[in-house]
């Protein structure tokens, strides 16, 4: 019985570990530096709050060319992928990296230029900070 008790014990652990490492936030703050490919300018890092979820096909954004809107995702077995846009300026693409998609990489387009864009999750406090 005891045998049991420590396997059903052990069982429960496992699934309670597995489902938090799973967990996708609704909300995450990145830390994204845009390089500009047309003048070869950077601009400095700036906090970007991507909200999605990844059983969902769409999202919002906010602090990506100074301003905010809606995402369209595209998620396959290996990579996940969007496309955001606001109503005043069609965006641009963006792909993410890692299991826990702490990674993001991308091109858009913002006042008449196109931007390079590579950024890493950071503290969800940051922001908020902005």
């Amino acid at each position: 019985m005891k045998m049991m008790v420590k396997l059903a014990v052990l069982f429960a652990a496992l699934l309670l570990v597995t489902g938090v490492a799973f967990a996708v936030p609704p909300c995450s703050c990145y830390e994204i530096t845009c390089t500009n490919l047309d003048i070869d300018m950077v601009v400095a890092d700036h906090p970007v709050e991507l909200c999605f979820d990844t059983y969902e096909d769409s999202g919002h954004f906010n602090g990506l060319c100074d301003s905010k809107g809606e995402m369209s995702l595209f998620f396959d077995s290996m990579k996940k992928e969007a496309l955001a846009y606001s109503e005043n300026n069609p965006y641009g693409y963006l792909k993410f990296h890692g299991d826990d998609l702490h990674v993001v990489t991308g091109i858009g387009y913002c006042a008449g230029y196109r931007w390079e864009l590579r950024g890493h999750k950071v503290d969800q406090d940051r922001c908020k900070e902005e």
